[in-house]
């Protein structure tokens, strides 16, 4: 379930990314090809935006007039807006312009949008390329725990359930137990992976179950559940 949501989570947020790169190659673009003009604030347009809370909130959009290079007048309508007018009515503004568009010449008229998608875009694409990375590295060592460590045979505990990062509920989790004849007053525990189902039915005839040690470093350990079925 997680790994299906981590995909998802990875293909949006991957979208999202391409579109940030997208719009900031066509934002470069405009900026560079764009004529210059000395504008003012006419008027505002005011939008509502409603919030989680259901209220509206009242965003004002300035209206600018300005004389384009072949002498004519033209007006656009900002599409950056704020809660309080940013520009008083009068207040002069450079402008950005080409025959298809026009912005004020401000940083945040011409990047809020690209920083906005591109925040939403990066912050899951990270933490979801972060995760597939640790399981990676997390099947890597298992595969080197089976094929290098020390092989022990422990006694089966508990099955218990954990809540932990899980998306439908509680999973299961193994615990077993070890004696070293060498240290007969010392108790080696184990705690298998997540498991997706009571594993209860597949264990009940056993006493024991497999572990696999790193002998250098001992909390690097493998219980070994491959035996149980597979659930997508």
């Amino acid at each position: 379930m997680i790994k299906r949501v981590m995909l998802s989570l990875l293909i949006i947020s991957s979208l999202l990314l391409i579109i940030t790169v997208f719009l900031f190659i066509k934002q470069l673009a405009f900026i560079n090809h764009s004529d210059q003009a000395q504008g003012i604030v006419i008027n505002f347009r005011i939008s509502y935006l409603e919030d989680g809370r259901g209220n509206k909130n009242r965003y004002y959009h300035p209206i600018v007039k300005y004389i384009n290079k072949d002498g004519l007048a033209a007006y656009f309508l900002s599409d950056i807006g704020h809660r309080t007018p940013q520009y008083e009515l009068g207040e002069p503004v450079d402008v950005l312009y080409t025959i298809n568009h026009a912005e004020i010449n401000s940083f945040k008229s011409h990047w809020s949008l690209v920083i906005l998608l591109g925040i939403l875009g990066i912050i899951p694409f990270l933490i979801t390329i972060g995760f597939f990375c640790y399981i990676y590295l997390r099947n890597k060592q298992k595969n080197w725990l089976i094929d290098n460590g020390k092989y022990l045979e422990t006694s089966i505990l508990s099955i218990e359930t954990t809540s932990f990062l899980n998306f439908v509920g509680h999973s299961y989790v193994i615990y077993s137990e070890w004696v070293d004849e060498m240290q007969p007053d010392v108790v080696h525990i184990f705690r298998s992976e997540n498991i997706k189902f009571n594993p209860e039915f597949y264990i009940k005839d056993n006493k024991t179950i497999n572990v696999y040690v790193d002998i250098q470093k001992p909390r690097r350990y493998y219980m070994d559940i491959q035996f149980l079925p597979k659930v997508y």
